[in-house]
């Protein structure tokens, strides 16, 4: 029995959830990333248009969350190459992240 079961009886039905720990985080992280996206192209839509430099973190956004979605489906066959593809999204992620963080606070002076 699992702690949930003790805590929360109806999960006693449960006995194994179809995705793993790693499974469940890795699409956590897809779907954050295609509506992060989602997110930003609402925000960056309030000024009225868009400049060129504002479509990198909507693209990369909905492209950062398609790209682990296919590591979790390559993860499948090849763990190794899966986890290598996810690092270079989330390194990516980061970049992007701190140049929007850049482009902000230099716009903001």
């Amino acid at each position: 029995m699992s702690y949930l079961a003790t805590v929360f009886p109806p999960a006693r039905v449960v006995n194994r959830l179809p995705l793993t720990r790693d499974q469940v985080m890795l699409l956590l992280a897809a779907i954050t990333e295609i509506f992060l996206g989602i997110d930003i192209y609402f925000a960056h839509t309030i000024s009225g248009t868009i400049k060129p430099a504002e479509w990198i973190p909507i693209v990369f956004g909905i492209a950062a969350g398609v790209g682990l979605l296919l590591a979790g489906l390559i993860a499948l066959r090849s763990r190794s190459l899966a986890s290598v593809l996810a690092n270079v999204v989330f390194l990516g992620s980061i970049i992007v992240g701190l140049m929007g963080a850049y482009f902000h606070l230099v716009r903001a002076n």
